[in-house]
């Protein structure tokens, strides 16, 4: 992938593929944390209850040097939640039981480094359940003939869930979901193809108590406050600055303004 491809991209896949070179395995378990945590809502009832502790052991120990070890000790119940909800499923209409199937592979795939597949069921978890919200009367079409019988056969049940996928508000949810992921690759890799520097001398108490507290809240809203702060210490780097005061922009842990100031690139 060359600079301009990486920076009209809006495929989050392509994105990581090219970030994926096995030399910054943290910055990839903290994108695979946050898009799981982005669908951390959906995750109810038994079934998904290793879900529910995978993440918040991979919260307390994602910054561990071993931390890829945390991801897979969950794997064990991980596993049994990606099966026990994909059993739910009775027919293709049943999107509420696609998203918490969907949530359940996201962190199964997370488990195993696999974070590609991770993003995507994430991506795809997120679309069903706004599908799920809209009650678009075409999922009782779909669901009337699987009513009568338990199981129409493999052929039906791919056509039907390719029915159900084409539907507006998954196509759209899926996009919408899919630039949220891309906005936060960015904001964690930056550009790749042009480093910015970043001066140890920019590291005031100002700007080290800002960005330790929004990285330990997870609540980078002061984003703004730490440009004028790193600013105030000599930051002349509007690439920085820019980053900083960009309200439409998400910033996450990893962030690749913040991780230089806290000294964890």
């Amino acid at each position: 992938m060359t600079e301009t491809e990486w920076l009209m991209c809006e495929d989050p896949l392509l994105l990581l593929k090219a970030v994926d070179d096995g030399t910054d395995k943290r910055k990839l378990r903290l994108f695979a944390l946050v898009c799981c945590r982005r669908i951390q809502p959906l995750l109810k009832g038994d079934d998904t209850k290793g879900c529910r502790a995978a993440l918040v052991a991979w919260e307390n120990k994602v910054e561990e040097p071993d931390g890829e070890s945390y991801f897979r000790d969950e794997l064990g119940d991980v596993i049994n939640d990606a099966i026990d909800t994909g059993a739910s499923i009775r027919n293709p209409s049943e999107v509420e039981f696609y998203a918490l199937h969907y949530s359940a592979c996201a962190f199964e795939h997370a488990c195993g480094s696999d974070w590609a597949n991770c993003v995507d069921s994430a991506c795809h978890a997120a679309a069903y359940d706004v599908l799920r919200q809209s009650g678009n009367p075409e999922l009782e079409r779909i669901a009337a003939p699987w009513k009568p019988r338990k199981w129409l056969g493999d052929v039906v049940r791919h056509r039907d869930e390719a029915a159900v996928r084409a539907l507006p508000e998954f196509v759209s949810a899926l996009r919408t979901e899919r630039t949220n992921q891309v906005s936060l690759i960015r904001d964690i890799f930056g550009n790749p193809f042009r480093p910015v520097p970043f001066s140890p001398s920019w590291r005031s108490s100002t700007v080290l108590a800002l960005a330790a507290q929004m990285y330990d809240s997870r609540d980078f809203s002061a984003m703004p406050i730490l440009a004028d702060a790193l600013q105030d210490a000599g930051c002349d780097n509007t690439d920085i600055l820019d980053h900083c005061r960009d309200t439409s922009l998400t910033h996450v842990r990893g962030c690749w303004v913040v991780d230089p100031v806290l000294d964890k690139n």
